[in-house]
């Protein structure tokens, strides 16, 4: 039972953290030197940010359903919970990031339009 708490709760900061990150991943977000600092754009991803951030999706969904198993819920409903709890926690992490997300992204010289 300690180690389904645990796990649960890994699994749920790392749905948090990926939210968090997932448009610096991508590659989604720039930083010009125009607007106010550390105030986030849209932009097209790049080809490696398209190819980093479908390698992120399947190791995080991989790593979700490998944690999952860890576990070994026996109910269905405990795994559904499972699930929208890291899906919560993704979509608090997005929300996060459009908050406070822009401090975290460092500006080089090279992100711009």
């Amino acid at each position: 039972m300690f180690f389904q708490k645990i796990i649960n709760r890994v699994s749920v900061l790392i749905s948090w953290f990926y939210g968090f990150t997932i448009l610096r991943i991508y590659d989604f977000i720039y930083i010009p030197n125009i607007s106010f600092p550390g105030d986030p754009f849209f932009q097209h991803p790049s080809n490696k940010g398209v190819i980093r951030g479908v390698l992120s999706v399947l190791v995080y969904f991989s790593l979700i359903i490998i944690l999952n198993y860890i576990v070994k819920l026996k109910v269905k409903e405990d795994s559904k919970k499972f699930i929208y709890k890291n899906v919560i926690a993704f979509f608090v992490g997005l929300f996060l990031f459009f908050i406070i997300g822009s401090l975290f992204i460092p500006y080089n010289e090279t992100s711009g339009p």
